[in-house]
């Protein structure tokens, strides 16, 4: 089933870069369908790296929680000349979760993130 109505993205080959920079193009125009074929798309690796930098599995999911809910609200800043979108996923999640390590007392704003991620 293509979910973009060409080959690019096959729920059954996987993702594909181009995929992801089109599902986050979607995100940014509000489509809720094309957020959840990202989530679906890119959730493990995000919730992989928050591990390696945040241990315990609560807090891990709880950060990646964060990370999506800062990429709904941010995906309209995307800048594909910049960054692949699948890069620009992973580095807000790098970033949380930095912002997790660094400051115990984080309060789970997205201002304390925005201020790593840029």
């Amino acid at each position: 089933m293509a979910i973009l109505g060409d080959s690019t993205l096959d729920r059954t080959d996987g993702f594909d870069e181009r995929g992801f920079d089109e599902l986050l193009s979607r995100v940014a125009t509000g489509d809720t369908e094309a957020f959840g074929h990202l989530y679906d798309g890119v959730s493990p690796q995000v919730l992989g790296l928050v591990l390696t930098v945040v241990p315990q599995v609560p807090q891990a999911e709880a950060i990646a929680r964060e990370v999506f809910l800062h990429v709904w609200q941010t995906a309209p800043r995307f800048d594909s000349t910049r960054e692949s979108a699948l890069g620009w996923v992973l580095r807000v999640a790098h970033a949380w979760a930095l912002v997790y390590v660094r400051r115990p007392e984080f309060s789970g704003t997205a201002t304390d993130a925005v201020e790593l991620v840029g």
